[in-house]
Parts: C-alpha cells; structure tokens; sequence
C-alpha cells in the first residue's frame, strides 16, 4: 500500500500524499511499514490499527468501544447438589473482548443430587480497546514508541529535550543540592 500511494520518483498523485519526499526519506518510513511484519502480527502494528480507525464508517454509524478485560478474578461462593473439585481459584484468563455468553472459566464439580448448581463471585477490571485484544492505554503506549523510533531515522532528537529525561531517571536522595553560595 505504502508503495503504491509514494512513488520515487514522484508521479503527480503521490506528491500531494508527502510533497518532497526525497529517496532516503521515503526508505526510512517504508521500513516501519505493516507489511514488513508477519503475516500473524501484520493486524497488530500501529499503522494497521489505526488505518482500521480510520477506515471504519464514524460519520454514519455508532462506533463500539471495547471492553478488553484486563484481570478477570472467580470465586466459588457456594455448591448446590454438587462437589467442585481440583478448584484453586482463578488462572489468569488471556486477555479478550468481553462478549455475551463468553465462557469466562471451567470449574469442574461433582454431581451429588438433581440439580446441581454453582454460586460465583465475578470481579472484572476491564479498559477501553480498539479491537485486536488492545487497549486504548496499550495502543496509546505503541504509538507513542513507534514515532520515537521513526522519528530517530530522522534526527537525533534535541539535548533540550533529552536532559530532562535523565534527571527523571536520577533517583531521588533528599532535597536537591542548593545553588546559592554564601
């Protein structure tokens, strides 16, 4: 897709798309493309999630938003005409879209009269997503890396910039050294 919307050299129709691109630069963004990745992690990138933002129909339709659940917790509160058994509470779930009627886990019980029935308590932390098992917080995270790692090819960033990082890395040992002098 990348190659065919920038051409080097430039037809009329891609140099609206990145005006004055020179060779070196489009190299650089073409490797950070999807298609570079698996075919497996290709739906994962940064660039596909957000195409697939972008693409959707948001001026027509309602778009959902996702709730990835993040912690799913599971606790048997009570046993009716049955035994649980091997039960030791909650093996952390792979992270999903909630949906109605997911199995969320398996408790195996022991069938001990004719209508067995088992009590659960459900805790349930979920985010916010945008498909894919990613949440916004995560894909937020990912954006954020991937512009620091293109924008690297570049340049290397300003020291203005870079300084105040180190000192946040700097651990904290009392109040800072005073500048004054007597």
């Amino acid at each position: 897709m990348f190659n065919a919307e920038i051409r080097v050299p430039p037809t009329h129709k891609s140099r609206l798309k990145l005006p004055g691109i020179r060779r070196a630069d489009s190299a650089k963004i073409r490797r950070h493309q999807p298609y570079h990745t698996g075919a497996t992690r290709r739906r994962f990138h940064v660039l596909t999630m957000l195409a697939d933002i972008n693409s959707r129909d948001k001026h027509r339709t309602i778009q959902p938003i996702w709730a990835e659940a993040t912690e799913i917790r599971l606790k048997v509160t009570e046993e009716w005409d049955c035994k649980v058994r091997r039960w030791q509470g909650m093996k952390p779930i792979p992270k999903r879209p909630l949906e109605v009627g997911t199995e969320l886990a398996y408790i195996p019980a022991r069938r001990t009269g004719s209508d067995p029935k088992v009590g659960v308590k459900l805790d349930v932390v979920a985010e916010p997503g945008i498909g894919n098992y990613v949440t916004f917080k995560e894909w937020g995270m990912q954006v954020a890396t991937f512009i620091c790692i293109a924008l690297v090819e570049f340049a290397e960033p300003p020291e203005e910039l870079i300084a105040p990082l180190a000192d946040l890395a700097r651990p904290c040992h009392g109040p800072a050294p005073s500048s004054r002098t007597a």
